[in-house]
Formats: C-alpha cells, structure tokens, sequence
C-alpha cells in the first residue's frame, strides 16, 4: 500500500523560441510532454509534464521526483539569470491526505537574491 500524491509542471511564455527551448529540454528528461498549447489572447502558449502517477516511495515515484528536480533546476538558472520569459508552476494535488498546493513556482524569490 502506497501514499498517492501527484506532481505537475506547467511551463508558458509568450516567445516561441524560449518555449521551443523548454519544451525540448523537457522532452529530454521525461518519457511523456505535452504538445505545446496556444492560449486564446496574448500570444501566450504552454506545455505540460503530468504526474508520473505512482505511489510515494515507489521506484516510479522517486524516478518522477529527480527529473522534476532536473528540469526545475534547468528552469531556475535562466531565471536567476534574469530571463523572465518562462514562467512555470509546479502544483501538488490528489494526495490522499487533501493536502493539494502550488509547490513552487517562476514567482518565487530565488535564494541569494534582494525581495
């Protein structure tokens, strides 16, 4: 018996070419990416990675967890290096104990840096 929680990570921006950049990097480290998006104004567009849907604790899951980290650390070097074209959220839902969350986002203050 397992403890079900599940991740996400939607990534959007509104220029193409560092979506493009992204999604690539994503497809990269994750069996399974959405297509990219188009939303219906602004030129804005996104991409999903969804949950890896196992148990936690299970091999799967801890598998899930690395890449997340992987992608999100990709994600954090771009931005702390000013480029606030990709906003992104990771958000936790479905877990067994109700406990569903944004559980970090491009909103958030990088560590090292003035609020």
């Amino acid at each position: 018996m397992g403890y079900m929680r599940h991740h996400a990570i939607v990534v959007t921006s509104w220029d193409r070419e560092r979506l493009d950049e992204a999604h690539a990097e994503a497809s990269r480290i994750f069996a399974d990416v959405t297509s990219i998006a188009t939303g219906t104004a602004e030129g804005y567009q996104s991409f999903l990675i969804p949950p890896d849907g196992s148990k936690e604790g299970w091999r799967e899951s801890d598998e899930g967890d690395d890449r997340r980290h992987e992608f999100l650390a990709w994600l954090e070097i771009r931005r702390y290096d000013g480029d606030a074209r990709l906003q992104w959220v990771e958000v936790q839902f479905g877990d067994d104990n109700g406990d569903d969350r944004i559980v970090q986002s491009s909103a958030d203050v990088p560590e090292g840096t003035p609020d």
